[in-house]
């Protein structure tokens, strides 16, 4: 394996494209499990029909693990709306279309929001009264069964060369309700491109799904919560922040 060029490198992650394959090396704060269970989520959302680049395997790479996965040529939903600003309403609506479609699915995954919400909460930096409100409020939240995503952000999506719409970066998918991922994918336009785009968002998202925006606003708490544990500081004051003045 001859990885010839850097894709993008996130927190402790570096992807690389080696010919036709793409390849997620992961650092040591990712354990065997994490790196496993992140393609195993992959797979299964391949293996229902969705728009998930194929898993080819977990692998050492330079001493790193690694997931090898089918290379997508194409652009990312965040370069397009960075080089082609007037079409921003129409790839919002594609997102949203790849979201609803994740959410037709049911049960995929092995977690769920309700579960993890609790536990990014218990370990959050949130004050204590804030802290105590948003478990109560995970505590009170439906199982769900919908198969949701858990991060898609316009980073995540990749509109295809070959026309088709894909979504990467599986390690966060879960099981709830369609709401609570949509909140999440709210907060990531919120923080990157500000208000109105969010809106928009969320509009188009309600839209399509017949969801109502009070419904996907009910969970921005929880869902600042959960994305606050993996941000990075300044995203995390942020989103704690929104946490404690929306609960």
């Amino acid at each position: 394996m001859n990885p010839d060029r850097v894709i993008a490198v996130r927190t402790g992650k570096t992807i690389y494209r080696d010919g036709e394959n793409c390849i997620k090396t992961f650092d040591g704060d990712y354990s065997v499990p994490d790196v496993f269970s992140e393609a195993l989520k992959q797979s299964l959302a391949a293996e229902a029909g969705l728009n998930a680049p194929a898993i080819k395997g977990v692998e050492s790479v330079n001493g790193r693990l690694a997931i090898v996965s089918g290379f997508i040529r194409g652009e990312t939903m965040e370069a397009a709306m960075r080089e082609h600003s007037a079409k921003k309403d129409e790839y919002l609506r594609r997102m949203a279309a790849l979201q609803y479609g994740i959410h037709k699915k049911e049960g995929l995954f092995f977690e769920t929001f309700k579960r993890k919400a609790a536990e990014k909460i218990k370990i959050s930096e949130a004050d204590k009264d804030v802290k105590q409100k948003l478990l109560r409020a995970a505590e009170a939240l439906p199982e769900g069964n919908s198969s949701l995503h858990g991060d898609l952000t316009a980073a995540n999506v990749i509109f295809g060369d070959d026309g088709r719409d894909y979504v990467l970066d599986w390690a966060h998918a879960e099981n709830g309700e369609p709401a609570a991922d949509a909140a999440i994918s709210y907060l990531s336009f919120l923080l990157k491109y500000g208000e109105e785009t969010a809106d928009k968002y969320l509009a188009c998202f309600c839209s399509l799904s017949g969801e109502s925006e009070a419904a996907v606003r009910k969970y921005i708490p929880l869902a600042a919560a959960v994305k606050a544990a993996r941000s990075n500081e300044d995203e995390r004051k942020a989103l704690l922040k929104i946490a404690a003045d929306t609960i």
